[in-house]
């Protein structure tokens, strides 16, 4: 959890926090789908910008 908003992204999250949601949302789609059998529920994303 983050506990402040920034204007890099249009949801007014710090960009390393948003693109880990939205890498962790796209595994779930593959999970989801049988596209990825290895992927487990509870997988965790980590995204570090320089």
């Amino acid at each position: 959890m983050f506990g402040f908003a920034c204007d890099e992204t249009p949801e007014l999250m710090p960009a390393p926090i948003m693109y880990a949601h939205q890498l962790g949302s796209h595994l779930t789609k593959l999970r989801k789908a049988g596209k990825a059998k290895w992927l487990r529920p509870h997988a965790k994303s980590q995204v570090s910008v320089q």
